[in-house]
């Protein structure tokens, strides 16, 4: 089971993540960039049929760092955090491209902890 992280978002700020991953040597599986993808989502819980908040796909990219070490970078910029709107959960997984999921791991996963960003001060006119 993957760790538990959670994240810190505030609306409007960036926000970003990096995980390392590595995959067991020797292996004959996932040798090319092309062999896997790594997807990710925040929903409104931690169930599959929570309300989705943000699909995280176009914030990850994943690069061989050596020959077992795969390096996972979210980058989600001030208009993607803006677009959650309240706390949830996410989780990021890598697995086998397209729909034959043969091999499929969680490689984090945990709360997101939500605060909207205050852009001005609040004066009172006497």
């Amino acid at each position: 089971m993957a760790q538990l992280v959670p994240f810190h978002i505030t609306a409007g700020l960036p926000f970003e993540r990096t995980i390392t991953v590595t995959l067991p040597n020797g292996r004959t599986w996932w040798t090319l960039e092309s062999q896997f993808e790594v997807l990710g989502q925040i929903r409104s819980g931690p169930n599959v049929s929570a309300n989705l908040l943000l699909d995280l796909h176009n914030s990850l990219t994943a690069t061989f760092d050596g020959v077992d070490e795969v390096v996972v970078e979210l980058v989600l910029p001030g208009s993607e955090t803006r677009k959650i709107t309240q706390a949830g959960h996410y989780d990021i997984i890598i697995s086998d491209t397209f729909t034959d999921d043969e091999r499929a791991f969680v490689l984090t996963q945990g709360p997101v902890h939500w605060q909207p960003l205050v852009t001005a001060s609040t004066y009172s006119v006497l």
